[in-house]
């Protein structure tokens, strides 16, 4: 092995250094700014892009939304968390993805178009 064939290799293997250490401190802050996000407050729940409800994260309650066609969707709210407990989707996505508490989190139903959005305080002061 000549020295050209030596160089290459090693600017090789600094290059993919350099790439794994760029994507390690991006999932580390993306990690740290997912995490640091504030608890929300509020949940609002929109079916076909209207708003159908809002209602505190601090309350127990249980919404079902029903569809002209017969779909269903059932949104928990507990303990500081929502989950959707029922769905009649064909693929019941949505049922796994909670529970979420944190502000902009969602859960979504795309079959049912059901949007499930955790809003705080910071949405407020963001708009004032």
């Amino acid at each position: 092995m000549d020295n050209t064939e030596k160089v290459r290799k090693s600017k090789m293997f600094a290059i993919g250094d350099i790439l794994i250490a760029v994507i390690l401190i991006a999932a580390i802050i993306l990690s740290i700014v997912l995490f640091l996000q504030p608890d929300g407050e509020t949940v609002n729940i929109y079916s076909d892009g209207k708003l159908i409800g809002s209602y505190p994260l601090n309350e127990e309650k249980e919404i079902t939304v029903y569809y002209y066609g017969g779909q269903i969707n059932t949104v928990r709210i507990s303990d500081g968390k929502v989950t959707v407990t029922y769905s009649n989707c064909p693929d019941h996505t949505c049922e796994f993805l909670g529970p979420i508490s944190k502000v902009h989190n969602k859960i979504i139903c795309v079959p049912n178009k059901l949007v499930v959005e955790i809003t705080g305080i910071s949405d407020v002061e963001a708009v004032t």
